[in-house]
C-alpha cells in the first residue's frame, strides 16, 4: 500500500470511492452530452438535407416542338377570389380572349405561399426545398434547374427580387428597381429590337440540346398593393385591372410585331404565383392564398369553346381545379418540346393540349418515365445514406410506376 502522506497528496483526505466516483460522474455527463450535440447534429442533417437530385436522366424530347415561343406573366400576388371579386362587374380581356381561343381555370399552389417557392414551382416543378432554412429562406440554398435551362434563349422582365432567384437559369434578364408594371412593360419595349431579332431568327432542332424560346413577365403591383392594404383594399383592385391591361398589352405588341406565321407558333400563358389575405400579406394556405387563375390560349393550347375539360372539385375551396401549379412546368417543357426539369414533380394535363391522340400518349409516356427515373434516383439516394438498406429487392422498388408506364405504352 502506498504510504500515507502520499496517498493524501495524490488524492486528497477524500475516500477511494469518492474519488473515483466524482471523476466517473463527470466523465458520464461529458460523453452524454456530445453524444446529444452528434444526435441534435445527425437529426438536424437528415431533416433538413436537400431532397433535389442531380443524377436523374432526362426525359427523351420528342420530334418537333408544338410551339416554337412561350410567353409567360406571371400577376403576382392575384388569388383567385381577388380576381373573381374585381371582375364580376367588369369587363376582363384575359377572360374574353380565353372564353374564344383558349382556356382558363383554377390552379391550386401549395403553402409556403411566397414569391420564391411559388415562382420555383411554376418553372422547375417541385415545391419547397426544406434546405433553404439554412440561407433563412431568403435564397435557394442548392442550384436547381428548370425550363429556361433547356431553352435556346430567355428573357425575363420583372422586380429584382423575383428575378434574382433565377440568375443561374435565365439567359438574358433585366429588372427594374421599382415594383411598377408601367416600368417593367417599358423595359421591355426599349428592348424589344432585340429580342425581336432573335424570337424572328430560325434554327434547325435536329438533335439539339435546347430549343424554344421564353419571354417571362413579372407585374408585381397587385403583390405590393397586397402587402399594403390587402386584397379588399381600392389600391389592390386597381392593382388587379391593370395587370389585365397590361397582359392585353403584351399580346397586342407580339401581335403587331411578329409575323403572322411565328404568332401561329406561339403559346401565351398568364397565371399568378399566390394570392394575399383580406388583412394584407400571404405566406400561409387559405383559400385567398392557395388558389390562384390560370389563362392560356395560342399554339397547342386546346379551346374549351370546342372541347370542353373535365376539372376535379376541391372539397377546400369549392373551386374546380384546373391543374396544380407544379403541372405548369410540364406543360410548359412539352409545348416547346424540350427536356423536362430533372427534380419536376408535376403531372402533364395532356388534356389541355391541342394535339393528336398519338403525340398526347407520347408525352405522356416521356413525363412518366422522367417520375419513375426520379422515384428510382430518389430510392437509390436513401439507399446509399441509410444505415439499413430498404427490405426490398431491385425487381420491387418501381413497382408503383410499372403500371402507370405499361398502360401508357400499351395505348
Amino acid at each position: 500500500s502506498l504510504p500515507h502522506s502520499l496517498y493524501v497528496a495524490l488524492v486528497g483526505r477524500r475516500s477511494p470511492c469518492k474519488y473515483f466516483s466524482s471523476r466517473m460522474r463527470s466523465t458520464t455527463l461529458l460523453v452524454s452530452f456530445l453524444s446529444y450535440i452528434l444526435l441534435l447534429v445527425c437529426v438536424l442533417l437528415v431533416t433538413y438535407d436537400t431532397p433535389l437530385l442531380s443524377n436523374v436522366p432526362p426525359a427523351r424530347i420528342i420530334d418537333q416542338p408544338i410551339s416554337k415561343i412561350a410567353v409567360v406573366i406571371i400577376i403576382d400576388g392575384m388569388g383567385q377570389r381577388a380576381w373573381e371579386y374585381t371582375m364580376s362587374n367588369r369587363f376582363s380581356w384575359l377572360i374574353n380572349i380565353t372564353r374564344e381561343y383558349g382556356i382558363s381555370g383554377v390552379v391550386k399552389a401549395n403553402a409556403p405561399t411566397e414569391s420564391r417557392p411559388r415562382h420555383t414551382a411554376i418553372f422547375a416543378g417541385f415545391e419547397e426545398n426544406i434546405a433553404n432554412i439554412k440561407t433563412s429562406w431568403s435564397r435557394s440554398f442548392q442550384p436547381f434547374a428548370s425550363v429556361f435551362n433547356n431553352v435556346e434563349v430567355s428573357w425575363a422582365f420583372g422586380t429584382q427580387s423575383v428575378l434574382k432567384n433565377f440568375n443561374a437559369n435565365i439567359r438574358r434578364m433585366s429588372h427594374t428597381d421599382s415594383p411598377s408594371d408601367a416600368e417593367v412593360y417599358q423595359d421591355f419595349v426599349s428592348s424589344a429590337d432585340s429580342i425581336l431579332k432573335e424570337l424572328k431568327s430560325q434554327k434547325n432542332y435536329t438533335n439539339e440540346s435546347t430549343r424554344g424560346k421564353i419571354v417571362f413577365f413579372n407585374f408585381a403591383s397587385t403583390d405590393i398593393a397586397g402587402h399594403i392594404g390587402g386584397s379588399s383594399s381600392p389600391d389592390y383592385l386597381k392593382a388587379v385591372i391593370q395587370a389585365d391591361n397590361f397582359a392585353h398589352a403584351v399580346f397586342d405588341f407580339f401581335r403587331q410585331k411578329l409575323s403572322k406565321e411565328l404568332m401561329n407558333k406561339t403559346t401565351f400563358i398568364i397565371t399568378s404565383d399566390h394570392g394575399v389575405v383580406p388583412s394584407g400579406g400571404h405566406g400561409g394556405d387559405s383559400v385567398n392564398e392557395i388558389y390562384v387563375p390560370i389563362f392560356m390560349w395560342g399554339s397547342g393550347i386546346v379551346r374549351e369553346q370546342s372541347l370542353p375539360i373535365t376539372r376535379r372539385l376541391d372539397s377546400k375551396s369549392g373551386y374546380q381545379i384546373l391543374l396544380n401549379q407544379v403541372d405548369i412546368c410540364p406543360l410548359i417543357a412539352s409545348i416547346l418540346g424540350i427536356k423536362i426539369p430533372s427534380n419536376s414533380m408535376g403531372s402533364l394535363p395532356v388534356e389541355l393540349l391541342d394535339v393528336s391522340p398519338a403525340r398526347k400518349l407520347q408525352l405522356l409516356l416521356s413525363n412518366n418515365k422522367h417520375l419513375q427515373s426520379l422515384l428510382q434516383a430518389t430510392i437509390e439516394r436513401i439507399k446509399s445514406t441509410s444505415f439499413f438498406p430498404f427490405l426490398t429487392t431491385e425487381r420491387e422498388e418501381p413497382l408503383m410506376m410499372q403500371p402507370r408506364l405499361h398502360e401508357t405504352e400499351q395505348l
